[in-house]
């Protein structure tokens, strides 16, 4: 079976699970909180196939709407079953993903600090960690230290946690003493850089919305470095500085990623 297939088979289950709630009555009950569940659970199962996927909030609202339409419209039910199907291929296609496999992983505090290059006796708080991961592991290490810390990510739970795609997140202005992307906004961008997504322009405004909400002397870390945005960062107003990422001797990574593999910090002047 094919990737497309597989999505589809995704989103079949959801729409499954909508028709299950069909109350003994024979009238359809549902909560906004339930179809909001029900959406993260078909994100997440469609981030595990490919972790570049991301609905944005129109594509989210079709996929609401289209549950809303099967619990409150039963005569109109296989047609919108059929619309269901037709949306999610028209997101399949669009999003050209399918075929790119990848894989996503948890790394430890330890592994995370030494990459990004952070001391913590010298930290600027608050901080904030992009793309903290579900078991938010940096995230509970600098609660623990007692930095003030908060997390985003698309399926995080708990305090001083916010489950949100990074695209739609309000990070404010002058906020932020430390941004941490570590395996997280570099990637994303960089795959639709490549890929020339259309989605592109979204992770463009996202950075700009990004270096904003740092306060003055704050610093945006990435790894992977990303220099491909120097060009449109104020040099008035910030400071750019990418730097080599050395490993251990013993090290199992291969030389050419090794002799490539930067972070890039980018810290807030005026």
């Amino acid at each position: 079976m094919n990737d497309n297939l597989l999505m589809i088979k995704e989103f079949h289950i959801f729409i499954k699970k909508v028709k299950e709630l069909k109350t003994a009555d024979n009238q359809y009950s549902v909560s906004k909180h339930y179809i909001n569940q029900c959406v993260n659970q078909v994100q997440e199962r469609l981030y595990k196939k490919n972790q570049f996927f991301l609905l944005n909030n129109e594509e989210e609202l079709a996929i609401k709407t289209v549950c809303k339409h099967l619990l409150c419209n039963q005569s109109l039910e296989k047609e919108m079953i059929k619309k269901s199907f037709v949306l999610i291929r028209q997101l399949l296609d669009s999003k050209n993903k399918w075929d790119i496999k990848t894989t996503q992983s948890e790394y430890t505090p330890k592994l995370q600090l030494r990459m990004l290059g952070i001391s913590i006796e010298k930290i600027i708080q608050p901080v904030l960690d992009i793309g903290c991961g579900k078991k938010r592991a940096l995230l509970d290490f600098f609660i623990q230290k007692g930095i003030e810390a908060w997390g985003l990510d698309l399926f995080v739970k708990g305090d001083n946690a916010a489950s949100s795609n990074w695209l739609d997140f309000y990070y404010g202005v002058n906020k932020w003493g430390v941004i941490i992307a570590h395996q997280s906004f570099s990637n994303h961008y960089s795959f639709h850089y490549q890929q020339n997504s259309k989605d592109l322009p979204l992770y463009i405004n996202c950075f700009q919305k990004i270096l904003l909400s740092l306060k003055k002397g704050g610093i945006f870390l990435l790894v992977p470095g990303l220099n491909m945005l120097d060009k449109i960062i104020d040099n008035r107003s910030f400071e750019i500085i990418h730097t080599n990422i050395q490993f251990p001797k013993d090290s199992l990574i291969p030389e050419k990623i090794k002799n490539n593999f930067y972070r890039t910090c980018i810290r807030k002047i005026q």
